[in-house]
């Protein structure tokens, strides 16, 4: 590789040796000039630093008007007069006396001229700037109506063109943007309670309204007063405890929990050439650097307006490593880079980008990054799964750290990762919306760019680029050192450079390690954790393509409103089933209670018979037996009978005797016949009663079974019905919205709480059956404080930023607060953030509109809730990632997904049907002048 021969003649630019004739001294010209030019580069990039310096620090003026203003003065005194009212007279008398001996009277005076010009002109500039930083410190613009743009705010409108009229560099608003204010302790509580009442119970919020008055009274005032002085000397006064505090100290691994993806193209790949879609895609992101380092970019600006946004979080953007350690990481950023580090089958590779100061074409990376792939050589014990470290946790990652990679091999080849202006995958998988499964693949591959293998990406890295086997690609960017729209500009500009500009033709050296045991048993066991987490993740991405926002528009909503609530009706809609679940539940367990009594009362009349069954059965015998016994006394009479008959004929003295004996045993026997007859009588009732037992037994066995078949459907029903019912999550929950506060120097981000009031009233109305007239109505109040409470966090009133700063000074001070505890503990069930296309100028979305980006999204928040990601693309469009965990039986994030197209589709209905076609009785008018701010 050319880049490779450079560096190595760079090592030996020049060698000499001591004879005993002399010093022999011999030269590399070629090394040389490289040197040359690599430091001429350099050089470069310093004079361009320095110049660019003094163009932000005379901003909203111009080097050149210092010119324009010595002119002018110096011609107004040619004319006579003195436009310093004396001032340059005095500074001419204040002048040191050398120059009075070395300059003539008129010297003096103009060099007094060209001081007091100077004073002027920087006098001047920070009066504009001053003017300026007061102009974008006016926010009342945000919540003026749509058409009813008041005179103050077309004032604000014109002076603020005035003065950013000239065109600025990256960095030129910095110093001329308001710091974030603090919003008042009772304004923030107001707005508190206001967003938790639809979420709390009566005396539930009549708790935590008990528990924020306290508060207020007592702890908040002085928490405050320590906030308010922090303020007055930060630049913001959230910034670096938010960066700090959550991200920075979190101990957990920030793979999936922190870190988040971005997506290419859907419809398209460029190319399906690995090498040369990376050699592409690293050129476009190495020209996007020399814009940031030249400050070559535009400013970022709020959508349709000319208000500047904050640009501090370029600034980190490459050359940027978080490094672990035991209590909290540490950002680490470099001025510059040459290379850029590769990891392919296991191995990791330096590439050079530069030769002798010149970025290399997109071919000749092409062509270093097929030598990589064409590199048989194996990985190094312990070097394939390295990365895994970066995916655990923390703590050990930094001890391990601490212990093996300080010193030698190992310390060189880490130093090559953490100072690489970023860090590229090459995958040997195939990804994209493809083959016979187009919605699963791209499943798939959102949960491939959020974790991959676990160890086949460098998470500590500001950012890292994947390029598949196929040619697509995607990159996996870390929280802590900027947000979504940072890199989603980033992003845009690498595709649409790489896919409109640089084009493609059919057509590093490898990095040492000394890898011992105990790291790699600590690699497996990172591996273990990372594994864990991300199989953990259910990711479903689709693209919602029924209508955009160019409909949303025209039913005069704001698009991000019509999502929001769109999500709070598809969450309310997965409580609905619930609710039905649970009323199935009730009856199923109603239906169970009943055929349990039944069965009860079943077995009881089965016991009864049973034991009448018995009494009967014990009473037969016992008849049974008399029955026997006189039938044996009935025979013997009968018996002594006939032999009496035999001896009446004999015995002729004794017939009278015998006739009476005779008589006597007929008596008898008529009395045995007697009770042989109600014996046999007593058998037939016996008898009788017998098979009536036998049948109630019958009747009451067929019971008994019938009794015991509901037992086991209603138990199986009771199974099905505790399944679904820990499926699906009941109630609205808190939710989260993204909005940015970059309206502000070092502005990042502050929460809108999605779920109110008026967006519960909605929903419960639409989802009960109510008249549409109404639901119409609730939806358009919904959205306007939707659009309201968006506007308070970007214009510094939001709520959990302000809560957690407070919550930080009162850990400083070592003071407990119930409240503050309780708050920053509530769970984020629904956390969501729209990613917004910021660079429409570089995709023709009309002429080319299978250049569709997906954008990207990010692992749930909470283990019980979801993580939503959208993007608006163009006027027909809504990209969506949805993301929850599998171990939590009541989230999917397929049904979830299905719930929100559905919600889409609902409210559009209701909002397009013949009544709802107008703008409700107060509602906003259609904006018409948005593009004049």
């Amino acid at each position: 590789m050319q880049a490779e021969m450079a560096e190595a003649h760079q090592a030996v630019a020049f060698q000499f040796t001591i004879t005993p004739e002399g010093m022999d001294l011999q030269l590399s010209y070629q090394a040389l000039h490289q040197i040359y030019r690599s430091g001429l580069r350099s050089w470069k990039k310093r004079i361009s630093r320095m110049q660019n310096r003094v163009i932000k620090g005379v901003y909203p003026a111009s080097p050149s008007s210092w010119l324009f203003v010595v002119i002018a003065i110096l011609a107004t005194m040619y004319m006579r007069s003195d436009p310093s009212m004396g001032l340059i007279a005095k500074i001419q008398q204040h002048l040191p006396l050398s120059l009075h001996v070395s300059l003539s009277s008129q010297g003096q005076t103009m060099l007094s001229a060209l001081v007091f010009s100077t004073l002027l002109w920087l006098s001047v500039i920070l009066a504009l700037r001053f003017c300026l930083k007061l102009l974008l410190s006016y926010h009342r613009w945000m919540f003026e109506k749509h058409g009813r743009t008041s005179t103050t705010t077309k004032v604000w409108v014109t002076l603020l063109r005035l003065l950013s009229g000239r065109k600025p560099l990256l960095y030129s608003y910095q110093t001329s943007l308001p710091h974030l204010p603090v919003p008042t302790i009772k304004d923030t509580l107001s707005r508190y309670l206001e967003s938790v009442q639809p979420l709390l119970t009566g005396p539930g919020f009549e708790r935590m309204t008990g528990l924020a008055n306290q508060f207020e009274s007592s702890l908040g005032n002085r928490l405050q007063r320590y906030l308010k002085l922090k303020a007055l000397w930060a630049t913001n006064y959230v910034s670096d405890w938010w960066e700090e505090y959550i991200y920075l100290r979190s101990r957990g691994p920030i793979m999936v929990n922190s870190n988040y993806y971005g997506m290419d193209f859907l419809y398209v790949t460029p190319t399906s050439v690995q090498a040369a879609r990376a050699g592409n895609t690293i050129t476009a992101l190495l020209l996007y650097r020399r814009k940031v380092n030249r400050e070559e970019l535009k400013p970022s600006r709020v959508p349709g307006t000319v208000i500047p946004l904050c640009a501090a979080q370029c600034e980190r953007m490459f050359n940027t490593t978080r490094t672990p350690g035991i209590e909290t990481d540490v950002l680490q950023h470099w001025q510059d880079s040459e290379f850029v580090a590769v990891y392919h089958r296991g191995r990791f590779f330096r590439l050079w980008v530069y030769q002798a100061g010149r970025l290399l074409s997109p071919r000749e990376i092409q062509s270093q990054v097929q030598r990589i792939l064409d590199d048989p050589s194996p990985p190094q014990p312990g070097e394939e799964k390295l990365g895994a470290l970066t995916a655990g946790d923390r703590v050990p990652w930094s001890e391990v750290r601490k212990r093996h990679f300080c010193a030698g091999v190992n310390r060189r080849s880490l130093d090559v990762i953490e100072r690489a202006a970023f860090f590229v995958t090459l995958d040997e998988e195939d990804q994209g919306m493809r083959g016979d499964d187009p919605a699963g693949n791209l499943d798939r591959y959102a949960k491939s760019l959020l974790h991959g293998k676990c160890y086949d990406r460098w998470f500590d890295k500001s950012f890292s680029i994947i390029v598949y086997k196929n040619g697509k690609n995607g990159l996996n960017a870390e929280h802590s050192w900027a947000d979504a729209p940072t890199v989603a500009h980033l992003w845009e500009y690498t595709l649409a450079t790489d896919a409109f500009q640089l084009g493609y033709t059919e057509d590093g050296p490898l990095l040492l390690w000394d890898i011992p045991s105990e790291v790699q048993a600590q690699v497996s066991s990172s591996l273990a954790v990372a594994q864990q987490l991300a199989d953990d993740v259910d990711c479903h991405v689709f693209p919602f393509r029924d209508f955009g926002k160019g409909r949303i528009k025209k039913l005069r909503i704001s698009p991000d409103a019509f999502i929001q609530l769109s999500l709070q009706l598809a969450y309310y809609r997965v409580s609905e089933a619930y609710d039905r679940v649970s009323e199935a539940y009730d009856r199923v367990t109603e239906a169970y209670d009943g055929v349990s009594e039944a069965y009860d009362g079943v077995s009881e009349a089965y016991d009864g018979m049973s034991e009448a069954y018995d009494g009967v059965s014990e009473a037969y015998d016992r008849v049974s037996e008399a029955y026997d016994g006189l039938s044996e006394a009935y025979d013997g009479v009968s018996e002594a009978y006939d032999g009496m008959s035999e001896a009446y004929d004999g015995v002729s003295e004794a017939y009278d005797g015998v006739s009476e004996a005779y008589d006597g045993v007929s008596e008898a026997y008529d009395g045995v016949s007697e009770a042989y007859d109600g014996v046999s009588e007593a058998y037939d009732g016996v008898s009788e009663a017998y098979y009536r037992v036998s049948e109630a037994y019958h009747r009451v066995s067929e019971a008994y079974h019938r009794v015991s078949e509901a037992y086991h459907r209603v138990s199986e029903a009771y199974h099905r019905v505790s399944e679904a019912y820990h499926r699906d999550r009941g109630g609205f929950c808190l939710t989260y919205e993204a909005s940015m506060t970059r309206l502000f120097r070092e502005g990042r981000t502050e929460t809108v709480r999605s779920c109110s009031n008026e967006s519960c009233d909605f929903v419960k109305a639409l989802a009960g059956g109510e008249e549409e007239e109404h639901c119409r109505q609730l939806f358009r109040r919904a959205a306007e404080k939707h659009q309201n409470l968006y506007r308070l966090a970007m214009t510094g009133d939001g709520i959990d930023r302000h809560l957690f700063c407070l919550y930080v000074v009162s850990k400083y001070l070592g003071v407990d607060s119930p409240f503050l505890k309780e708050v920053l503990s509530e769970p984020w069930r629904l956390s969501t953030s729209q990613t917004p296309l910021q660079q429409m100028e570089l995709f023709d979305l009309k002429n080319n509109p299978e250049f569709i980006s997906l954008g990207g999204g990010f692992g749930p928040v909470a283990d019980d809730g979801y993580g939503v990601s959208y993007i608006i693309v163009g006027e027909d469009m809504i990209n969506f990632h949805v993301s929850s965990k599998h171990s939590c039986s009541g989230t999917d994030s397929h049904r979830f997904g299905q719930q929100i197209s559905r919600a889409f589709k609902d409210i559009l209905a209701l909002l397009s049907s013949p009544d709802g076609k107008a703008a409700m009785p107060g509602s906003p008018p259609q904006p018409h002048t948005k593009k004049a701010l």
